[in-house]
C-alpha cells in the first residue's frame, strides 16, 4: 500500500502536503474507496480549484470601463453603452446606458439632466433611423457583496412628422 503512496507521489512531481488532502478523502470515504486511488481525488481538488478561482476572476470583470462624456451643457455623464434595442413588436430603437449620481426618486432634476442628453443622443437616433429611443439612468450600485441600484427610463418616439416625442410621464416620483 504505501508504494501505491510513493508511485502516485512520484508522478505528481513530489507534492505531498498537496496531496494530503487526496489521502484524506481517500481514508474518510471508507473501505470501499480504495485508498491508492487518491490521484483521482486530487484532480477533483485541483479541478474544483481551478473552476472556483475562474469563477472569482469573471465575477470581478465589471465589463467595459465607463467613458465619461462632456454634454454640451458642461454636465459631464458616465456613459455605461450605448446601442441598438429590439422591442416585442420587432421594431429596434436606440438606447443609450448611464450612470447618474443622482437619485432616481429626485425625477425633476433627473429630467433636466436627461433634458441635457437628449440633443446630443437625438443626433445618434437620426442617424440609425431609430422609430423611438430610451435614455436610461442608473443610480451609482450600492453594496459592498451584492451590488444594488436603480433605473429609470426615458423614452422618446418619433412621429410621422419627423419630430420626437417624450413617451415618459411628467410625474414626480417613480
Amino acid at each position: 500500500m504505501a508504494e501505491a503512496f510513493q508511485t502516485t507521489n512520484d508522478l505528481l512531481g513530489g507534492y505531498e502536503e498537496e496531496t494530503q488532502l487526496c489521502k484524506t478523502i481517500a481514508n474518510l470515504t471508507g473501505p470501499s474507496y480504495a485508498q491508492n486511488n487518491f490521484l483521482e481525488a486530487y484532480v477533483r481538488t485541483r479541478i474544483c480549484s481551478s473552476l472556483l478561482v475562474l469563477a472569482t476572476l469573471l465575477g470581478c470583470s465589471g465589463g467595459p470601463a465607463p467613458r465619461m462624456v462632456r454634454l454640451p451643457s458642461g454636465r459631464t455623464i458616465k456613459l455605461l453603452g450605448m446601442g441598438p434595442i429590439r422591442i416585442a413588436s420587432g421594431e429596434t430603437g436606440l438606447v443609450l446606458h448611464y450612470q447618474t449620481d443622482l437619485k432616481i426618486s429626485d425625477l425633476d432634476n433627473l429630467r433636466k439632466e436627461v433634458d441635457d442628453i437628449w440633443p446630443v443622443f437625438q443626433v445618434d437616433a437620426e442617424k440609425a433611423k431609430a422609430p423611438f429611443a430610451l435614455i436610461s439612468a442608473s443610480e451609482v450600485p450600492e453594496g459592498i457583496i451584492v451590488k444594488r441600484n436603480r433605473q429609470y427610463n426615458f423614452v422618446f418616439q418619433k412621429s410621422a412628422d419627423g419630430r420626437w416625442h417624450s413617451l415618459t410621464k411628467k410625474e414626480t416620483q417613480p
